[in-house]
């Protein structure tokens, strides 16, 4: 009697993640730039970019700037003063 052996390898499948969000306001909450949307599945990495903008200085950035995608809305933010 021989004895076979059968693998049955399955490969689970990726489920859309909530957005990630970036925003550039400045420090009175007024939009500065157009907002960034990213878009990946569940367990992939994202990462943002602070943004170069005439007439501000960057101050200080609200959230991860990198990370996974999870299945809920991730909001960043980007915040300048104005020179």
């Amino acid at each position: 009697d021989k004895v076979q052996t059968i693998t049955y390898v399955y490969k689970k499948n990726p489920v859309a993640g909530g957005a990630v969000k970036v925003k550039y306001i400045d420090t009175y909450g007024n939009i500065i730039s157009k907002d960034v949307n990213k878009s990946g599945n569940i367990g992939e990495d994202y990462s943002t970019e602070q943004k170069t903008i005439a007439g501000y200085t960057f101050k200080e950035v609200q959230g991860n700037v990198t990370g996974k995608f999870i299945d809920k809305v991730q909001t960043i933010t980007y915040v300048y003063k104005k020179n």
